[in-house]
């Protein structure tokens, strides 16, 4: 028999904005999306994939523009042309599927209802299956909200078995039930991988987070793979790629990680103080380092005052690393002072919505995790938060 080839990949986000950062480099940011997203589908094609998996997150926003769909579906397209009995098979993210009050599900990952090759599976309430043949190796693709696993009614036998076939569980771990913010590790591991192994699946393919994970329950293993891109540079500045692996002899071998060709990061953070006279000696062996493929992020804290602050704004040495990086992305978390009367006052410094608003919510959360209050929760309205800002821009 044959051996599969399989790719797992999640949270690509086509179509995510950067309203924080300016034209330029928004441009550069959506860009560099659709690319890394077309050198996975070159990858597939080179490499003679079988099965494609998405575990969520295809798009970033529920109703996708006409730009965004075309990427998706020619990006399939070039794939079912090349290598027509490969199969894609998606499960949807947060952001692409809507249960309303009546029960009808609006789901942007529809568009691809009417090709035979893309599978969209997993959103209703129960698992759903579909059964594939590769020359004859039986793989069973199965799916389901993760939610699913912490019904009351929940029993293992509830989950359908892979009997005489390669089973792979596909789930994005995104809880759309509001009591049910967060399943962390300890409970993914108890309440839906161990149910998930015991039922014969091989492997599972996670996703809903940006960083590639491997989750252990005994001899069974698990992965997030992490996104193609990286969208949080403060959190997520780890190289980036997507997992791979084969079936054969009836088993999925150890999977392997294939890097996607992010661009470079460097990430300054330098936090200052109402003392400083001159910040830029803290940047200036950064030019030797930069180049058109990497992107600086400079992060300042502390205090400063408004006329170094400014000088630094309009210096030299601030252009030409503009010059040599693909973009440079001042974030300013400064309490700036004014020299002249030694007043302090932030409202020199106003940032764009989703800046003030994340802003106000990292207050929150560093209080409340002195307090010793619930932290998580917070990080989960914020990540919604600036979503939903993000897309009124």
């Amino acid at each position: 028999m044959p051996n599969i080839k399989v790719v797992h990949t999640a949270d690509i986000h086509l179509g995510r904005r950067f309203p924080n950062l300016d034209r330029a480099a928004d441009r550069i940011r959506t860009g560099d999306i659709e690319r890394v997203f077309n050198e996975l589908t070159d990858y597939v094609v080179k490499n003679g994939v079988n099965l494609v998996l998405i575990a969520g997150s295809l798009f970033d926003k529920r109703h996708p523009n006409r730009e965004t769909v075309s990427t998706a579906l020619t990006a399939f397209g070039r794939i079912h042309d090349v290598l027509p009995n490969t199969r894609i098979v998606l499960t949807p993210g947060q952001e692409e599927l809507v249960v309303n009050k009546d029960g009808e599900i609006d789901c942007s990952l529809s568009i691809f209802n009417h090709l035979s090759y893309i599978d969209v599976i997993g959103l209703g309430h129960t698992p759903e299956t579909v059964n594939l043949n590769f020359d004859g190796v039986q793989v069973m693709v199965c799916s389901s909200p993760v939610t699913f696993f912490f019904e009351e009614d929940f029993k293992t036998r509830k989950i359908p078995a892979p009997k005489d076939k390669i089973g792979i569980y596909l789930l994005c771990n995104y809880s759309r039930r509001q009591d049910l913010l967060n399943v962390d590790n300890e409970l993914l591991r108890e309440r839906v991988l161990a149910p998930i192994r015991d039922r014969g699946y091989q492997y599972v393919a996670l996703g809903h987070r940006h960083r590639l994970e491997l989750m252990e329950a005994g001899d069974f293993t698990a992965i997030y793979p992490g996104s193609l891109e990286r969208f949080d540079f403060d959190i997520d500045r780890e190289r980036k790629c997507f997992i791979t692996f084969e079936i054969a002899d009836g088993k999925a071998q150890p999977p392997q990680t294939i890097r996607t060709s992010a661009r470079q990061l460097e990430y300054v953070n330098l936090t200052c103080s109402v003392e400083d006279k001159d910040i830029e000696a803290a940047f200036r062996d950064l030019s030797r380092r930069g180049n058109k493929d990497k992107i600086l992020y400079i992060v300042l804290n502390g205090q400063l005052t408004f006329d170094v602050f400014n000088s630094f704004q309009k210096s030299e040495l601030l252009s030409k690393l503009k010059e040599k990086f693909a973009f440079v992305n001042i974030d300013s978390r400064l309490m700036l002072v004014d020299s002249a009367s030694d007043y302090k006052f932030e409202a020199l410094h106003v940032g764009s919505p989703i800046e003030e608003f994340r802003h106000f919510m990292q207050r929150e959360i560093d209080e409340a995790r002195e307090k010793g209050d619930e932290v998580k929760l917070l990080e989960e309205l914020l990540e919604m938060g600036e979503k939903e800002i993000g897309e009124l821009l």
